[in-house]
């Protein structure tokens, strides 16, 4: 008799009352359907420093069939097993809020096992939108290339609460068919907590019991690109002192020669008199100023860049008098020359500036709980 399998957990502080743990372990299920009855139980033990048993708990549940045998009340609640995956095909991930265009997305190929008639829907992650005029937009088809037949009844989805693609009637799959279709969809301006799209053949409004949801598999999505920890740094922000402005940001998207940075001040930096450093090996520096008189930082690479952080410091004078804080705007761009009209790269960040603050003619130490709260820099209101 094999002995069971056994993980051993160690840690390196004691464990407290009242906290919740937790890890996780990658298993491979058994070949052989086990029954409600014949659970496969695991056990989980606590143990103090001398080895010995201090608490235990047991539970289980049972392993499913990898096949339907001919009938999907054979299964319960989703399965990946008997639905082979699908891959997802974008036709452009650039931001609908740049580019106001409605992308579309192909899923192929759908295969069943065995034959049904079934609700099927498609989830997107929270941020991604379906486009509500699935047909009137141009990029619906029901027998995209690679299909064998079209989707039962060439039924076409309704869309509810943004990021479900739903056909509520029964679609009558036949086994042995390659099905698919293309839909449109506005793509998110930043990256979402989760990327997997979900589809399900099944009654999700219904109950989880056996046969009610035979079918179900993970789509893993796009990675969208978008600049991240950026950050600017004044040296000082006393009125009328020349000092170090340092931009730092970390970007997703690797960079061809000729591709860069652009970091564009707010209306704090009317007034922010900057230069390139002396020495910029690898990139070539531009100082500009909008025509609404904003201040514009532009960083040229002469050699491809790697996705990653970099950091650039700038020498600037502050202006003769106070100023608001203000913001920043981080971007990497193709053709960074060619801004506001370039290509991004990434989805720029916008991050917080500092205030242009008269020196204090009077020094006086104030109370904790007045100054706590001081701060130079607004609030953020975007990620970054």
């Amino acid at each position: 008799m094999d002995s069971p399998p056994r993980v051993q957990i160690s840690l390196g502080r004691p464990i407290q009352e009242g906290v919740s743990y937790a890890f996780g372990i990658a298993v491979q299920n058994p070949t052989d359907q086990s029954t409600q009855e014949e659970q496969l139980l695991w056990m989980v033990r606590t143990r103090d420093s001398s080895d010995l048993v201090v608490e235990e708990s047991t539970g289980g549940a049972a392993w499913l069939d990898p096949s339907a045998r001919g009938s999907p009340g054979n299964m319960w609640g989703l399965s990946s097993a008997a639905l082979n995956l699908p891959t997802l095909r974008f036709g452009e991930l650039l931001p609908f809020y740049v580019t106001l265009n409605t992308a579309y997305v192909t899923v192929l190929p759908i295969q069943v096992s065995f034959d049904l008639s079934i609700p099927m829907r498609l989830t997107a992650p929270l941020g991604w939108i379906w486009e509500p005029a699935v047909v009137a937009s141009g990029f619906w088809q029901d027998s995209p290339f690679g299909t064998t037949a079209a989707l039962p009844g060439r039924a076409v989805p309704t869309v509810s609460d943004n990021i479900f693609l739903s056909w509520e009637a029964p679609l009558a799959f036949v086994s042995g068919e390659i099905y698919g279709f293309r839909a449109p969809l506005r793509v998110p301006r930043w990256p979402t907590t989760g990327a997997d799209f979900l589809l399900e053949l099944g009654n999700w409004t219904g109950s989880t019991a056996a046969g009610q949801r035979p079918l179900g598999v993970l789509l893993p999505g796009p990675q969208l690109s978008a600049v991240r920890g950026a950050w600017v740094d004044y040296v000082t922000g006393r009125v009328g002192e020349r000092h170090g402005v340092r931009a730092q940001l970390t970007i997703s998207t690797p960079l061809f020669a000729g591709g860069g940075f652009i970091f564009e001040g707010g209306l704090a930096t009317r007034r922010l008199e900057c230069s390139c450093p002396g020495t910029t090996d690898g990139y070539t520096c531009s100082v500009q100023s909008l025509f609404s008189g904003e201040l514009l930082l532009r960083i040229v690479s002469t050699r491809a860049l790697l996705a990653g952080t970099y950091s650039f410091l700038f020498y600037c004078t502050n202006p003769p008098n106070a100023v608001a804080a203000g913001s920043w705007k981080f971007g990497t761009y193709q053709d960074p020359e060619n801004y506001p009209l370039a290509t991004e790269a990434d989805t720029p960040s916008t991050v917080p500036g500092f205030a242009i603050q008269e020196p204090l003619q009077l020094f006086q130490r104030l109370p904790a709980e007045i100054t706590w709260s001081f701060d130079p820099r607004p609030l953020r209101h975007c990620l970054g």
